[in-house]
């Protein structure tokens, strides 16, 4: 009888055992490679923000101190002026120096607390100083001090629906929201501007708008303006500015529980409404 052998190979698929035995630790390292990825990723992220946070704060820095420099320069030029024979002798040119470095002294404090108060809200520090506030009284002092404008040609005319409208906020910060404004229409607008400010009373509302027939604000514009920082006119003007005005504006009347709104077409000027609680 012949004894016959054989010989099986048997060939086993080496990925399997591999997977079977190093899955848990395969899964594991590619979970973390891609951790890893993601947090690279979102520190790319970080830095391209840091970035254009630092550029950004070394241009806000550098319009405000130009924005600063302005009335202290012309404070400065007023009060040099105020030391010269002509002046003090000249009763017409000494009460012009004078009132023209009041106004240097005025925007200068507007500005400073403007900037002080956005600082306050955002830390949440901001209270309001609440009393009743006579509109009319307010918009004819201010009146007085916008017609003196020194180089353009300003007439503003008031509309109120009673010689006897009151809101109750804090006067400085509601003062500083309707100069901002009234400050912007004169700015936006060619050597002649034209404001109509009007007061007036719904069921719900105390109603202050402001009008003028200044350049007007880009559509596409419209729904950022009320952004920190965010300016409606950047090219082709030579108007400063460092964007915070119209935020504070609707900072600030928010806080007092309002509104504002706006309405403007290009070449043909803006209405900003301010509604505040009765």
């Amino acid at each position: 009888m012949n004894n016959k052998n054989a010989l099986q190979l048997v060939l086993i698929n080496p990925f399997g055992v591999i997977i079977k035995r190093m899955g848990l630790m395969l899964l594991t390292s590619l979970a973390f490679s891609i951790i890893c990825l993601l947090a690279f990723w979102y520190l790319q992220r970080i830095l391209a923000r840091q970035k254009q946070l630092v550029a950004f704060k070394n241009d806000f820095l550098s319009t405000i101190a130009h924005e600063l420099k302005r009335p202290v320069a012309s404070l400065s030029f007023d009060l040099n002026c105020l030391t010269m024979s002509d002046f003090i002798d000249d009763k017409s040119k000494h009460e012009l120096m004078v009132s023209c470095a009041l106004n240097a002294t005025a925007e200068l404090n507007d500005t400073i607390n403007m900037i002080v108060a956005l600082a306050k809200v955002e830390e949440g520090l901001l209270t309001l100083n609440k009393e009743p506030i006579n509109l009319t009284q307010l918009f004819e002092e201010m009146r007085g001090k916008f017609v003196s404008y020194p180089v353009k040609k300003v007439e503003i005319q008031t509309v109120y629906e009673t010689n006897d409208i009151s809101v109750t906020g804090d006067a400085n910060l509601l003062s500083q929201c309707f100069a901002n404004l009234i400050d912007n229409a004169i700015k936006y607008s060619g050597k002649e501007v034209l404001i109509v400010i009007s007061v007036s009373k719904s069921d719900r509302w105390i109603i202050v708008s402001i009008k003028d027939n200044g350049y007007g604000i880009p559509e596409e514009k419209l729904p950022v303006i009320f952004n920190k920082y965010s300016r409606a006119h950047t090219e082709n003007t030579k108007i400063t500015g460092f964007g915070i005005g119209l935020n504070y504006v609707k900072t600030i009347v928010e806080k007092h529980k309002g509104i504002v709104e706006v309405k403007s077409q290009q070449g043909m000027g803006s209405e900003f409404s301010v509604l505040l609680p009765e």
